[in-house]
């Protein structure tokens, strides 16, 4: 007696072997990937350009407070030596326009640093959305 082979829908006599439309698909797979991997790598970039600034900005303030702090005990060793009234208001005030001039410069250049996290996170996402797929660079 003769056996008959029985095929499933791929033509093939293996019983478990997947068929052809359910075959994964390179093409199709890249094209799913594609937009969501332009925005990994969009974010990933912009996160290390915030990682960058939001350290560069951690830096300038605790070299601000220290130089704030300095000043302070400036202050302290000034006003021990003073004699009279006089002195202690020249002092002080000395000391209060030095700290709001230290103030104002201080928030200017952290305002700034603001403005090119934003800017950044602008550039990416207008990367984001213009960036080309991945099929289109790969000649597909």
């Amino acid at each position: 007696m003769k056996k008959t082979e029985k095929t499933n829908a791929n033509g093939s006599g293996d019983p478990h072997a997947i068929p052809n439309m359910m075959q994964p698909n390179l093409k199709m797979a890249t094209g799913m990937l594609t937009p969501m991997l332009s925005a990994n790598i969009a974010m990933l970039n912009w996160n290390a350009k915030y990682c960058e600034k939001l350290a560069q900005g951690y830096k300038q303030w605790f070299d601000f407070v220290g130089h704030r702090i300095e000043e302070e005990a400036t202050l302290a060793a000034n006003m021990q030596s003073v004699k009279d009234p006089k002195e202690v208001a020249q002092v002080y005030s000395s000391f209060v326009e030095r700290a709001a001039k230290d103030y104002q410069t201080e928030l200017s250049e952290l305002t700034k640093l603001t403005g090119e996290l934003s800017s950044d996170a602008t550039d990416a996402l207008q990367n984001m959305s213009s960036s080309p797929d991945v099929g289109a660079t790969m000649g597909e």
